[in-house]
């Protein structure tokens, strides 16, 4: 799909702040990912607007979502398909032949941290992203066999932690809830469901009618063509 034709879908469902968008997405015409890092943006825009929230595309952070009368902003990270480690991983896979099989830690094949360290890392040091005494989700769209749903839980884990620290910026407990879809799954019934991992520690408590409206987000086949 061009870059017209994907923003031309995000205006047809409704969300806002499309054109500035739109440029920013084709001054990196050509650098390619740089634009995958950036349509992650609109493909977790349409995710929200598709269930119910009203969206903004803007720059800090990189969606404004409003339901009930309620903001929440939207920070949108990409993990990238990591070059040392997924081959490794899917040829781990290919040799299993239906039997249990070890596959190596990102530790191993990238040799300095572990998946759960990439995400907490990036969720404290991108804090300033939030915005301020409001509710906030961190979005990850991955492409990379490092990062899924257990590996959200413990860098999850490990953010609350910190929250329970004297010691913790403040601009951390902005941060409600860490969230994931995979890109790169190809096996299950439901290769890329969306995860949650809420964060109970955070200045601002989310009212649970909205906490289950982010629980039934679901990924809708569409998205994949994006």
């Amino acid at each position: 799909m061009t870059i017209e034709g994907f923003c031309n879908a995000l205006r047809s469902a409704g969300i806002r702040g499309v054109d500035a968008y739109e440029k920013k997405l084709l001054s990196m015409e050509m650098d390619a990912p740089r634009l995958e890092d950036f349509r992650c943006e609109g493909r977790v825009a349409l995710i929200f607007q598709k269930h119910g929230w009203a969206i903004t595309m803007r720059d800090s952070p990189d969606l404004e979502g409003w339901m009930d009368g309620v903001y929440l902003g939207i920070e949108v990270k990409h993990c990238r398909w990591k070059a040392d480690h997924d081959p490794v991983v899917e040829t781990a896979l290919a040799s299993s032949q239906g039997e249990f099989v070890r596959i190596p830690r990102l530790k191993e094949t990238e040799g300095y941290e572990e998946e759960w360290e990439q995400m907490y890392r990036f969720a404290k040091r991108n804090c300033h992203q939030y915005a301020d005494d409001e509710l906030n989700v961190l979005f990850f769209v991955s492409h990379t066999e490092a990062h899924d749903e257990l590996t959200l839980e413990a860098a999850g884990n490990r953010y609350e932690e910190e929250l329970a620290r004297s010691s913790c910026l403040p601009p951390m407990t902005n941060l409600n809830v860490m969230m994931t879809i995979g890109g790169w799954q190809r096996r299950g019934p439901d290769p890329r469901s969306i995860h949650s991992k809420f964060l109970f520690g955070a200045r601002k408590a989310m009212p649970s009618h909205l906490q289950n409206a982010l629980r039934e987000i679901r990924y809708e086949p569409p998205i994949a063509a994006l």
